[in-house]
């Protein structure tokens, strides 16, 4: 009769090796967000190399490293992917409010008079000059 491992349980193996990385200094979670700023923090500099390349009137270098920024992202994306779960927790689904008859909401638009468009449009304009001026 053979024990069977519960699904949820560590094996040795995998206790070993989190002992080593424990040991070692080494989380790997860090490891990901030091490879994920990496590229980030490459691709920033490639950026730098593109505009630099493009003052120079050499379109074809630019093009290269502008490629080379694109692969850069796509690691540093691939690699925020993975570190994700570790750092926020997923979003559950909610169900929708959906008022009851009984209550005081009229579920059909409310037809606006030109008037109170007017105003309304109005008092966004005003509010969108003071943001402005901040």
């Amino acid at each position: 009769m053979s024990r069977e491992r519960r699904k949820s349980s560590s094996s040795a193996r995998t206790k070993k090796f989190a002992k080593m990385a424990k040991r070692d200094g080494i989380d790997p979670l860090e490891v990901l967000l030091n490879n994920m700023r990496f590229h980030h923090s490459q691709a920033q500099k490639a950026l730098q190399r593109v505009m630099h390349a493009a003052e120079e009137g050499d379109p074809k270098t630019a093009r290269e490293i502008f490629d080379e920024i694109g692969q850069l992202r796509a690691l540093a994306q691939a690699v925020a992917k993975v570190a994700a779960p570790y750092c926020h927790s997923r979003l559950t689904a909610v169900a929708p409010l959906v008022p009851n008859e009984s209550d005081d909401v009229d579920p059909k638009p409310r037809d606006l008079s030109k008037d109170h468009l007017a105003d309304l449009g109005e008092r966004y304009g005003n509010a969108l000059k003071k943001w402005r001026q901040c």
